[in-house]
Protein backbone atom coordinates (compact mmCIF):
# COMPACT_ATOMS: atom_id res chain seq x y z
CA UNK A 1 0.00 0.00 0.00
CA UNK A 2 1.40 3.70 -1.01
CA UNK A 3 1.34 6.55 1.24
CA UNK A 4 1.32 10.06 0.38
CA UNK A 5 2.05 12.46 2.93
CA UNK A 6 1.60 16.15 2.18
CA UNK A 7 -0.12 19.63 3.75
CA UNK A 8 -2.44 20.74 1.77
CA UNK A 9 -4.18 18.76 -1.61
CA UNK A 10 -6.20 21.54 -4.19
CA UNK A 11 -7.35 21.76 -7.39
CA UNK A 12 -4.61 23.31 -9.95
CA UNK A 13 -7.19 26.72 -10.08
CA UNK A 14 -8.86 28.37 -7.59
CA UNK A 15 -12.30 27.62 -6.74
CA UNK A 16 -12.10 24.71 -8.65
CA UNK A 17 -13.87 20.66 -8.17
CA UNK A 18 -10.83 18.53 -6.06
CA UNK A 19 -11.95 14.80 -7.02
CA UNK A 20 -11.22 11.86 -4.83
CA UNK A 21 -11.40 8.39 -5.88
CA UNK A 22 -14.67 7.83 -8.88
CA UNK A 23 -17.99 6.15 -8.35
CA UNK A 24 -18.23 3.12 -6.52
CA UNK A 25 -15.54 3.51 -4.72
CA UNK A 26 -14.70 3.58 -1.62
CA UNK A 27 -12.54 6.39 0.33
CA UNK A 28 -11.90 6.12 3.61
CA UNK A 29 -11.03 9.57 6.40
CA UNK A 30 -9.17 8.88 8.97
CA UNK A 31 -8.47 11.25 11.98
CA UNK A 32 -10.13 13.78 13.35
CA UNK A 33 -12.24 16.64 11.20
CA UNK A 34 -10.28 20.40 11.84
CA UNK A 35 -11.18 23.25 11.51
CA UNK A 36 -13.11 24.38 8.08
CA UNK A 37 -13.74 20.38 7.28
CA UNK A 38 -16.94 20.09 5.45
CA UNK A 39 -19.94 18.13 7.31
CA UNK A 40 -22.07 16.59 4.12
CA UNK A 41 -25.04 17.72 3.92
CA UNK A 42 -26.74 15.94 0.84
CA UNK A 43 -25.73 12.95 -0.52
CA UNK A 44 -26.33 10.51 2.42
CA UNK A 45 -28.59 7.79 1.94
CA UNK A 46 -31.12 6.54 4.85
CA UNK A 47 -30.14 3.24 4.48
CA UNK A 48 -26.26 3.98 4.95
CA UNK A 49 -26.61 5.47 8.98
CA UNK A 50 -26.67 2.03 10.19
CA UNK A 51 -25.35 3.55 14.26
CA UNK A 52 -25.59 6.28 16.34
CA UNK A 53 -28.68 8.65 16.92
CA UNK A 54 -29.90 11.39 15.31
CA UNK A 55 -31.08 14.36 16.93
CA UNK A 56 -34.69 15.30 17.58
CA UNK A 57 -33.98 18.57 15.95
CA UNK A 58 -32.82 17.56 13.26
CA UNK A 59 -36.16 16.09 11.98
CA UNK A 60 -37.97 18.72 11.92
CA UNK A 61 -38.57 22.68 13.01
CA UNK A 62 -40.62 23.65 15.97
CA UNK A 63 -39.93 22.35 19.56
CA UNK A 64 -39.47 18.27 20.03
CA UNK A 65 -39.80 17.50 23.26
CA UNK A 66 -42.55 14.63 25.45
CA UNK A 67 -45.57 16.52 24.83
CA UNK A 68 -45.00 17.20 21.23
CA UNK A 69 -45.07 14.86 17.59
CA UNK A 70 -43.63 15.12 14.70
CA UNK A 71 -46.29 16.29 11.83
CA UNK A 72 -46.31 14.94 7.75
CA UNK A 73 -44.69 18.76 7.16
CA UNK A 74 -41.44 17.97 9.38
CA UNK A 75 -42.54 20.63 12.02
CA UNK A 76 -43.46 19.68 15.77
CA UNK A 77 -46.76 20.10 16.85
CA UNK A 78 -48.49 19.55 20.36
CA UNK A 79 -51.36 17.23 19.74
CA UNK A 80 -55.19 19.15 20.13
CA UNK A 81 -57.22 18.39 23.46
CA UNK A 82 -59.87 16.40 23.81
CA UNK A 83 -62.28 18.45 24.75
CA UNK A 84 -66.35 18.65 25.51
CA UNK A 85 -66.72 22.18 25.73
CA UNK A 86 -68.61 24.06 24.41
CA UNK A 87 -71.49 22.17 27.00
CA UNK A 88 -74.46 23.12 29.40
CA UNK A 89 -76.75 22.60 31.66
CA UNK A 90 -80.01 24.11 32.79
CA UNK A 91 -83.67 23.20 34.70
CA UNK A 92 -86.55 24.85 35.58
CA UNK A 93 -86.44 26.98 38.74
CA UNK A 94 -88.64 27.18 41.86
CA UNK A 95 -91.77 27.43 39.79
CA UNK A 96 -93.23 25.62 37.30
CA UNK A 97 -94.22 26.32 33.77
CA UNK A 98 -97.84 26.59 32.69
CA UNK A 99 -99.00 24.34 29.60
CA UNK A 100 -102.00 24.90 27.85
CA UNK A 101 -103.69 21.89 26.44
CA UNK A 102 -103.19 19.79 23.01
CA UNK A 103 -100.29 23.10 21.99
CA UNK A 104 -96.42 22.37 21.97
CA UNK A 105 -95.19 24.97 24.40
CA UNK A 106 -91.10 25.59 24.11
CA UNK A 107 -90.02 25.45 27.74
CA UNK A 108 -87.82 27.63 29.56
CA UNK A 109 -85.15 26.12 31.13
CA UNK A 110 -84.31 29.04 33.80
CA UNK A 111 -81.84 28.09 35.98
CA UNK A 112 -78.52 27.69 34.54
CA UNK A 113 -76.13 25.08 36.49
CA UNK A 114 -73.17 24.43 33.45
CA UNK A 115 -72.72 26.81 31.13
CA UNK A 116 -68.84 26.84 29.81
CA UNK A 117 -69.35 29.78 27.04
CA UNK A 118 -71.80 31.58 27.92
CA UNK A 119 -74.26 29.75 24.79
CA UNK A 120 -77.68 29.03 26.71
CA UNK A 121 -80.65 31.85 27.17
CA UNK A 122 -82.01 31.05 30.31
CA UNK A 123 -85.13 33.56 29.39
CA UNK A 124 -86.04 32.21 26.23
CA UNK A 125 -84.76 28.05 26.65
CA UNK A 126 -82.51 28.68 22.76
CA UNK A 127 -79.35 27.47 22.73
CA UNK A 128 -76.79 28.31 20.19
CA UNK A 129 -73.43 26.01 20.54
CA UNK A 130 -71.52 28.66 19.16
CA UNK A 131 -69.19 25.80 17.54
CA UNK A 132 -69.84 23.55 14.63
CA UNK A 133 -69.60 19.77 15.97
CA UNK A 134 -71.17 16.70 16.90
CA UNK A 135 -73.34 17.37 20.08
CA UNK A 136 -74.89 15.06 22.46
CA UNK A 137 -78.39 16.62 23.90
CA UNK A 138 -80.34 15.72 26.23
CA UNK A 139 -83.98 16.59 28.14
CA UNK A 140 -86.00 15.96 30.59
CA UNK A 141 -89.60 16.88 31.45
CA UNK A 142 -91.45 16.27 34.59
CA UNK A 143 -94.97 16.77 34.08
CA UNK A 144 -96.96 17.28 37.05
CA UNK A 145 -100.79 16.84 36.84
CA UNK A 146 -103.16 19.23 38.44
CA UNK A 147 -105.43 17.88 41.16
CA UNK A 148 -108.61 16.53 39.31
CA UNK A 149 -107.45 16.46 36.17
CA UNK A 150 -106.62 13.07 34.30
CA UNK A 151 -103.88 13.21 31.61
CA UNK A 152 -103.88 11.18 28.58
CA UNK A 153 -100.31 11.93 26.49
CA UNK A 154 -97.49 13.74 26.44
CA UNK A 155 -94.72 14.46 23.61
CA UNK A 156 -91.28 15.79 24.09
CA UNK A 157 -89.81 17.20 20.79
CA UNK A 158 -85.92 18.12 20.44
CA UNK A 159 -86.62 21.20 17.91
CA UNK A 160 -83.54 22.59 15.59
CA UNK A 161 -83.58 26.01 14.57
CA UNK A 162 -87.22 26.23 15.85
CA UNK A 163 -88.68 24.39 12.46
CA UNK A 164 -91.73 22.75 14.53
CA UNK A 165 -92.18 18.80 15.01
CA UNK A 166 -91.30 17.48 11.57
CA UNK A 167 -88.81 14.39 10.46
CA UNK A 168 -85.81 15.93 9.70
CA UNK A 169 -85.47 18.00 12.55
CA UNK A 170 -86.30 15.92 15.36
CA UNK A 171 -85.06 12.91 16.35
CA UNK A 172 -86.35 10.98 18.93
CA UNK A 173 -89.40 12.23 19.56
CA UNK A 174 -91.34 9.98 22.66
CA UNK A 175 -94.84 9.64 23.42
CA UNK A 176 -96.56 8.51 26.24
CA UNK A 177 -99.97 7.39 26.83
CA UNK A 178 -100.48 7.17 30.59
CA UNK A 179 -104.06 7.90 32.49
CA UNK A 180 -103.38 9.53 35.99
CA UNK A 181 -105.40 11.26 38.44
CA UNK A 182 -104.15 14.63 39.64
CA UNK A 183 -102.79 15.90 42.82
CA UNK A 184 -99.97 12.76 43.16
CA UNK A 185 -98.52 12.00 40.64
CA UNK A 186 -95.99 12.78 37.31
CA UNK A 187 -94.67 11.82 34.81
CA UNK A 188 -90.79 12.43 33.26
CA UNK A 189 -90.52 12.24 29.64
CA UNK A 190 -87.16 12.33 28.15
CA UNK A 191 -85.22 12.82 24.91
CA UNK A 192 -81.83 12.18 23.77
CA UNK A 193 -80.02 12.45 20.68
CA UNK A 194 -76.46 13.33 18.20
CA UNK A 195 -77.18 16.31 16.84
CA UNK A 196 -75.11 17.96 13.56
CA UNK A 197 -75.16 21.63 14.98
CA UNK A 198 -74.22 24.61 13.02
CA UNK A 199 -72.10 27.57 15.64
CA UNK A 200 -75.71 30.01 14.62
CA UNK A 201 -77.77 27.09 14.97
CA UNK A 202 -80.80 26.66 18.18
CA UNK A 203 -82.35 23.92 19.86
CA UNK A 204 -84.94 23.95 21.97
CA UNK A 205 -87.17 21.57 24.02
CA UNK A 206 -90.82 21.19 23.13
CA UNK A 207 -93.41 19.69 24.51
CA UNK A 208 -97.58 18.67 24.33
CA UNK A 209 -99.61 17.38 27.11
CA UNK A 210 -103.60 16.55 26.36
CA UNK A 211 -106.10 15.68 28.73
CA UNK A 212 -110.27 16.03 28.93
CA UNK A 213 -111.37 19.23 28.25
CA UNK A 214 -109.36 22.74 26.94
CA UNK A 215 -109.91 24.95 30.38
CA UNK A 216 -107.12 23.47 32.40
CA UNK A 217 -103.85 23.75 32.33
CA UNK A 218 -100.81 21.59 34.04
CA UNK A 219 -97.97 22.93 35.14
CA UNK A 220 -93.99 20.94 34.61
CA UNK A 221 -92.70 20.07 37.99
CA UNK A 222 -89.19 21.69 38.67
CA UNK A 223 -87.56 19.11 40.43
CA UNK A 224 -86.84 16.78 37.47
CA UNK A 225 -86.76 18.96 34.33
CA UNK A 226 -83.54 20.31 32.63
CA UNK A 227 -81.65 20.69 30.11
CA UNK A 228 -78.20 19.90 28.49
CA UNK A 229 -75.45 19.05 26.15
CA UNK A 230 -72.11 18.88 25.38
CA UNK A 231 -69.78 18.60 22.36
CA UNK A 232 -68.49 15.21 21.74
CA UNK A 233 -64.83 14.93 20.95
CA UNK A 234 -63.52 13.14 17.99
Amino acid sequence: MSEIKVDTIGPRVDNGTLTIGASGDTVNIAGTAGTGFPTPTSGIAASAIDSGTIATARLGSGTASSSTFLRGDQTYAAPASASNAPYFLARRGNTGQTVANDSYVTIVFDTEMLDSAGTYNPATGLWTPGVIGKYFVFANVCFSVNAGSVFNAGTIIMDKNSAGYTDTNFKGSITYLDRRSGGSSASNFYVSQIVDLDADDTMRIQFQGTWPGSSSNETLGYGKTYFGGYKLAW
